[in-house]
C-alpha cells in the first residue's frame, strides 16, 4: 500500500512550511503487530478525547470498554446542554452590575416591570445607586 505524508525537522521548520514529502510502500504485517500499532494511534486519539472532556473523565463518566475506532465520549458539537446553558447564563450574570442583572432578568421575562422598579428603588434606598443611576435605571 502506498503511503504519503509530509515531515518537518522541528516545529519551527513546520511553521515556516519547510516540509518534505515522503512516499513509502508499506506491506501488511502479522495481526499482532498491526494491533500493536493501531493501539498506539488509538491511545493518542483517546487521550485527546479525554482532555476535551476532562470533567466527565474525572467524574468517571466514560465507558470502560471500547472497540478500536470508537469514540470515548459522544460528540457535543452543535449540542448545548441545559447545564452548559445555565453555566453560560450564570457566568454572564456574574460579570454584571446589580442594575444590569435586573435589566437582563426583565428582558428575559424572568421578572416584571413592577418587580424591576421596586428592586432598583430598593438599591437606591440602600445607597448602592446614586440619583442619576436611579433615573437612568428607571428610564425603561
Amino acid at each position: 500500500m502506498k503511503v504519503e505524508f509530509q515531515v518537518a525537522m522541528n516545529a519551527e521548520e513546520k511553521a515556516l512550511k519547510n516540509l518534505h514529502k515522503v512516499e513509502l510502500n508499506v506491506e501488511k504485517c502479522d495481526e499482532a503487530t498491526m494491533l500493536k500499532y493501531a493501539l498506539k494511534a488509538y491511545i493518542v486519539e483517546v487521550q485527546s478525547q479525554i482532555r476535551n472532556n476532562w470533567t466527565a473523565f474525572i467524574e468517571g463518566n466514560y465507558p470502560k470498554e471500547l472497540v478500536i475506532g470508537q469514540a470515548m465520549f459522544e460528540s457535543t458539537r452543535g449540542k448545548v446542554t441545559q447545564e452548559k446553558a445555565q453555566a453560560v447564563y450564570r457566568d454572564s450574570m456574574a460579570q454584571m452590575s446589580q442594575v444590569e442583572k435586573l435589566r437582563k432578568l426583565l428582558d428575559d421575562g424572568m421578572i416584571d416591570v413592577d418587580m424591576y422598579e421596586a428592586s432598583v428603588e430598593k438599591l437606591h434606598a440602600k445607597g448602592e445607586l446614586t440619583d442619576d443611576e436611579l433615573d437612568q435605571a428607571l428610564d425603561i
